[in-house]
């Protein structure tokens, strides 16, 4: 008898973060095992998967989110989640999972409640993106990404058998790197002529920090005037302020700011010379083991989840400072590490193919339990 498995995501369709392409790879990845019935839904259509169930959702950037933003005081991501969570249930009693998995943490504790109200039964398997410490209260297993939060969780009086550590999955793309990054860059209106350095995240100043990778890119032009700087990601709540901080302080020739789809991002990457990630704190950044996939040793700042993450295939930074980046891109050229090097890490770290056993290992164990 097949194991029924919901993974649930409201940004699907319409946002593209880390979850988003995590639950769409998950979905892909499971549905391949005969023995799992995997259905992926989310907040809006998507033609990638043919399991597919789109749930109505006030989409949290829509102005129906706006206005019932300002009368019940909550924000667009509040809102998104909870009807969401609502029209969801619908489904659930319908399909009648073994168990459901999600990354938004807000859609678990509503699905714990409306389970608990109605007594109907399937697992809760919280996906700890973000990451959220304990107490774990709401869920019935934890998918770590790291062994840094599993030992933390632990030391906080989390038991371990309610945990799993396996890193995020990514869709492993073999490039063939003798392709001329100049055709590359052709065909993506790139310039062919300069260094490129691009991050990838969505563009805000609180997070993901895209101002100061501005900063830090202007700062090397005095002495090297042959660098593009490329910005990707989802916009929303702080880009405008990004943007207007670009104009300011480059030149319209010198960057790059734009959302793409996920599949595009690895041309991006490919093309590219140099990677950096400034955010301080993350769960697991995808983008991480992407860019490494694509050839790139990632700058970041240096604390226990990016070396967790990257090991020897990192360039750590103080990213609280200022003039990291030259010295940083010195280091990554004194290394001079073979693309195809970086790459094969990737492929044996992160690559579904070797993840996905422990991944459907996991849902069974807790499917059965």
């Amino acid at each position: 008898m097949k194991t029924r498995v919901a993974i649930a995501c409201t940004g699907l369709g319409h946002i593209n973060r880390g979850y988003e392409s995590f639950s769409l790879q998950l979905a892909n990845t499971l549905s391949l095992y005969e023995d799992l019935d995997v259905v992926l839904f989310g907040g809006a259509y998507t033609s990638s998967l043919a399991s597919y169930e789109k749930v109505w959702c006030i989409k949290r950037h829509s102005k129906a989110s706006r206005f019932l933003s300002t009368l019940l005081q909550k924000n667009g991501y509040w809102i998104e989640q909870f009807s969401f969570g609502l029209f969801f249930w619908l489904r659930l009693l319908r399909y009648r999972p073994s168990v459901v998995i999600y990354s938004d943490f807000l859609l678990g504790v509503y699905l714990w409640h409306l389970r608990k109200l109605f007594g109907v039964k399937f697992k809760l398997l919280f996906s700890n993106g973000a990451p959220n410490w304990p107490p774990f209260s709401r869920m019935d297993h934890v998918h770590q990404l790291l062994p840094h939060y599993f030992s933390g969780s632990v030391e906080r009086g989390v038991d371990p058998s309610f945990m799993t550590v396996i890193p995020y999955g990514i869709k492993y793309v073999d490039f063939p790197y003798g392709l001329s990054k100049k055709t590359l860059r052709q065909s993506l209106n790139l310039p062919t002529d300069k260094k490129i350095i691009i991050s990838v995240g969505a563009i805000n100043n609180s997070h993901k920090r895209m101002s100061y990778i501005v900063d830090e890119f202007a700062s090397i032009r005095g002495e090297f005037d042959n660098y593009f700087l490329i910005l990707l990601g989802e916009m929303g709540e702080g880009s405008k302020d990004v943007i207007c901080y670009a104009e300011v302080n480059l030149s319209s020739e010198e960057y790059l700011i734009r959302s793409v789809s996920a599949e595009e991002v690895s041309k991006y990457l490919y093309a590219a010379d140099y990677f950096i990630l400034a955010s301080l704190h993350e769960g697991l950044p995808r983008v991480l083991p992407e860019a490494l996939s694509c050839g790139l040793m990632p700058i970041v700042h240096d604390y226990i989840v990016t070396r967790e993450t990257l090991g020897e295939y990192g360039i750590y930074k103080d990213l609280t400072k200022t003039n990291q980046l030259k010295d940083a891109i010195s280091e990554i050229e004194s290394r001079n590490l073979a693309p195809k090097v970086i790459a094969e890490y990737a492929k044996k770290t992160f690559d579904w193919v070797v993840l996905k056993d422990k991944y459907r290992s996991m849902i069974k164990k807790l499917a059965d339990a």
